[in-house]
């Protein structure tokens, strides 16, 4: 999953939109093909869960915030993430969307974009398709997304600041000795 991930992302081109809806986003190769998609100014939304909440109990953040924060210091006006809006509920969708000119690659499943779940260590199950603009998938997988990003209907979503103006330095420590010593529970 990780290859076709990678893949979908560096082969992007001005032009192309880059879907990403996440409840884990932390895998280093992943975060590596989002900058290239920028860098070959594809325009990259992501909406990721704020991991506040876990059935009720408070959580730190963590992978999240700090992953959030290390794109948008990028700088890079060709990515933008909103917060999926919770309260006691997860944004546990997993589901990447890349609309090209000629074909549009949906992959989506079990799988967060971590390395526990990419490595193996979870088996997870995924799937790729690729299918032209016009199809219905297309426009469905479209819709949920633009829905969303833009709260028809509902307020779904929230501006990335709700949740990076207090980013304490801790939790960015903490999150990368849980990635080097692979202590995680994501």
């Amino acid at each position: 999953m990780r290859d076709a991930l990678v893949e979908a992302l560096v082969s992007s081109e001005k032009g192309d939109t880059i879907w990403i809806g996440m409840f884990y986003l932390a895998d280093r190769d992943i975060l590596q093909g989002i900058h290239t998609a920028a860098q070959n100014e594809a325009s990259i939304k992501i909406i990721l869960d704020p991991n506040q909440n876990a059935f009720g109990q408070q959580k730190m953040g963590l992978p999240n915030l700090p992953i959030a924060s290390e794109l948008m210091e990028l700088n890079d006006s060709h990515i933008d993430i909103r917060w999926y809006n919770t309260n006691k509920e997860q944004y546990h969708t997993k589901l990447f969307y890349k609309q090209s000119k000629d074909q549009h690659t949906i992959i989506g499943g079990s799988s967060n974009f971590t390395s526990r779940n990419l490595d193996d260590y979870n088996l997870e199950e995924d799937i790729k398709i690729v299918t032209s603009p016009s199809s219905m998938l297309s426009a469905e997988v479209e819709h949920y997304f633009s829905m969303l990003w833009n709260n028809e209907g509902g307020e779904f979503t929230t501006e990335y600041d709700t949740y990076q103006d207090s980013l304490p330095v801790f939790k960015y420590i903490l999150y990368w000795l849980q990635k080097v010593f692979q202590v995680t529970t994501y």
